[in-house]
């Protein structure tokens, strides 16, 4: 999966913790062989390819994102895994869905809503292109959440705190409830995954959020110093030399009835 940061875009590893998670997605949208399909927050692709695999030939699945370099990576895939008469790829500019009403039979959103001018209106444009009855599942990482378990809590809390400031929408997964109340949804409830490594090491997210993500974001972009940095990374591999090592963050989950 590709990432966007303030400085370009990097290409995230998928290790067992992001295969167990996304399973957990697919569960909960529960999608049927022959459905149509809306992923609003396709990025490359890597969930929409597993969607495709749920459906089948005779169903349909469409990715939409807003940034076109991730679509083009979505597409280029399409031809090695022959799913090209199942899958396609959209981008739209945020705010309202190229698509008819009632067009689609589930939708499952991925964290679109922090980029989204106004996620609000974004939701109630998913209910939109649902047909009635029919399920949404939206899903949003509240920053807030993450957590590093170090032998300086208090670097990393400085570091932690600079990427909830640096992250668009960092609360927006704990407003994802009410944001489906006011859009009309129906049959609501929520959910919560915890995704969580004990382990500093490739692929799991912690380590890709430590020593990919956090550096683009915060220390190329000018909202770390380097020498914190440098001393967090030393002490979160001191933690999982010492076997203390724990990481997690919440994605908060909101299934609703269109």
């Amino acid at each position: 999966m590709t990432i966007e940061t303030q400085t370009g875009r990097i290409i995230q590893p998928v290790g067992q913790d992001l295969i167990a998670q996304d399973r957990r997605y697919l569960e909960l949208l529960d999608p049927w062989p022959g459905s149509r399909i809306l992923h609003l927050g396709c990025g490359d692709g890597r969930l929409t390819l597993r969607l495709a695999g749920a459906v089948g030939g005779y169903g349909r699945v469409v990715g939409v994102d807003t940034e076109a370099e991730a679509l083009g990576l979505a597409r280029s895939q399409l031809g090695d895994f022959h799913l090209a008469r199942v899958v396609n790829y959209v981008r739209f500019d945020g705010r309202n869905l190229p698509f008819k009403a009632g067009a689609f039979q589930a939708a499952l959103v991925t964290e679109a809503l922090a980029s989204a001018p106004d996620p609000a209106s974004l939701v109630g444009e998913v209910r939109r292109v649902v047909a009635r009855g029919r399920r949404l599942v939206f899903i949003q990482t509240d920053w807030e959440t993450a957590i590093y378990n170090t032998p300086d809590p208090e670097l990393s809390r400085r570091v932690l705190t600079a990427l909830r400031e640096a992250r668009p929408g960092t609360t927006l997964g704990r407003q994802l409830f009410g944001l489906a109340r006011r859009a009309g949804l129906a049959d609501m409830w929520t959910d919560v995954y915890v995704l969580y490594n004990t382990e500093f090491r490739e692929p799991l997210y912690g380590h890709f959020l430590a020593t990919k993500l956090i550096k683009e974001e915060l220390v190329d972009g000018g909202r770390l110093p380097a020498s914190d940095y440098g001393a967090w990374l030393e002490a979160l591999q001191r933690a999982a030399e010492a076997g203390e090592y724990f990481f997690s963050v919440n994605r908060y989950i909101c299934i609703a009835t269109a």
